[in-house]
């Protein structure tokens, strides 16, 4: 059976404009278009290859406020984690956005993580109240809570959002994007 992946293409858009600190707004894109193409012998007399398409596109625009699709938070950082070690970002009470107002998080609607394609090693992620996953190198991690409740935040060690080093010999540098509100 010969199959082929002609085109994949994956992106993530996320645009948002903050007018004064505490309002965002702007949209969360996700592209997803893939080609893929069987030339298998047993398709047939006569059929030379099967092909399919598939094109998926999620535009979502985000308003300021706290309810469904809305937010009043946006933090991003990119850091760098020290060989087998751990950064922990506090989504609520001491981390900072770019305007130098602490981030107090109650709800994550979206969260983007990337890990750089110069790491040694894969990273893992602790979510606040959702568990672990691992992200390969150069890969990245999209998730997508719309709703008014979204991912839930508290003070204490659920607004913890962990990234850790699994390389023992190298640091490794990430970049993460939330959007989200305050309740």
């Amino acid at each position: 059976m010969k199959k082929a992946i002609l085109a994949m293409v994956v992106a993530v858009v996320i645009v948002a404009g903050a007018s004064w600190a505490g309002d965002v707004a702007g949209t969360v894109q996700l592209y997803l278009g893939a080609t893929h193409t069987d030339t298998s012998e047993t398709l047939g007399t006569g059929i030379s290859a099967a092909t399919e398409t598939i094109n998926r596109i999620i535009n979502q625009t985000i308003t300021a406020g706290t309810n469904a699709n809305q937010c009043d938070v946006f933090y991003h950082v990119t850091e760098t984690v020290a060989a087998s070690s751990r950064s922990t970002n506090d989504l609520y009470g001491i981390k900072t956005d770019s305007f130098g107002e602490t981030v107090n998080l109650a709800e994550m609607r979206w969260v983007y993580i990337t890990s750089s394609s110069t790491n040694a090693a894969d990273l893992l992620v602790e979510w606040p109240t959702v568990g672990t996953n691992g992200i390969k190198v150069g890969g990245s991690m999209f998730l997508w809570a719309p709703t008014a409740t979204a991912i839930p935040i508290a003070n204490g060690t659920s607004d913890q959002l962990v990234i850790l080093n699994e390389s023992a010999a190298q640091s490794q540098k990430y970049s993460i994007i939330i959007g989200g509100s305050t309740e």
